[in-house]
């Protein structure tokens, strides 16, 4: 460091002087000190080192802040549709109870019917076994009463057509056997036709049939010119008595 001194000659500086060389000296005082604190050409290089990677330590802190400002709109986006996706459970939630409770209630109503179906079955079956009994016990009884029916009415038929042949004497008395004759007749057919199953009025059938062969037979027997022994009339009673 180096500064003007006043010199000790025989002439004495004056005040001016010693005031201008102080400020001189403090002027070179004040830039050697700043040139011994100005950094070195490695200090620089460091400082430059050191500003690029803080610069490059800012671009990525402020990309991060930008990541994080998308993150964090993303973050509120998906907090939004959470909020909606959970209201929406909530309800897909309480339809699947209403879904469930009618599920159950059309479980229960299902086996209450099955129960019903099956117990109409049963019964329907129970029906018809009755129905077949009915029917096998009718069917017999039918053709017993069938059997014994016609049984009956040929005895009466033979006996009638033989007391007719031995003791009718003259047209006037053949008539009324021959009467009975033709309805005996009409009623073996009429038996059959209720055998078949055809009648639908047994009696306006058997009045029909009567009244028809009362009136040929009555037309065949005034024409005829046979001659017979008079008709037991106490024979022809029990007969009547026995086709009434």
């Amino acid at each position: 460091m180096w500064a003007l001194q006043v010199s000790a000659g025989p002439g004495r500086a004056s005040p001016f002087d010693i005031q201008l060389l102080a400020a001189f000296n403090n002027t070179v005082s004040a830039y050697q000190t700043r040139l011994q604190a100005a950094p070195t050409s490695t200090e620089l290089t460091e400082a430059n080192a050191t500003i690029t990677t803080l610069k490059f330590e800012l671009a990525e802190l402020h990309d991060a802040e930008t990541k994080n400002v998308e993150a964090l709109r993303l973050g509120d986006e998906r907090f939004i549709r959470a909020k909606s996706l959970e209201r929406k459970l909530k309800e897909v939630e309480a339809t699947r109870d209403e879904h469930w409770e009618k599920l159950n209630f059309a479980r229960e109503t299902i086996s209450l019917l099955t129960e019903n179906e099956e117990l109409a079955k049963a019964q329907l079956a129970k029906v018809e076994r009755k129905y077949k009994v009915l029917a096998d016990t009718r069917e017999l009884d039918l053709k017993t009463t069938t059997r014994e029916a016609r049984k009956d009415l040929a005895i009466k038929f033979k006996t009638t057509l033989d007391l007719v042949k031995s003791h009718i004497a003259g047209k006037n008395a053949m008539l009324e056997p021959f009467v009975k004759i033709s309805e005996m007749k009409a009623n073996v057919e009429l038996l059959e036709v209720i055998i078949k199953g055809e009648f639908t009025d047994f009696q306006a059938e058997l009045d029909v049939v009567s009244l028809d062969k009362q009136d040929k037979y009555a037309k065949d027997l005034a024409e005829a010119e046979v001659r017979v022994l008079k008709l037991d009339m106490s024979q022809m009673k029990l007969l009547t008595s026995d086709l009434s």
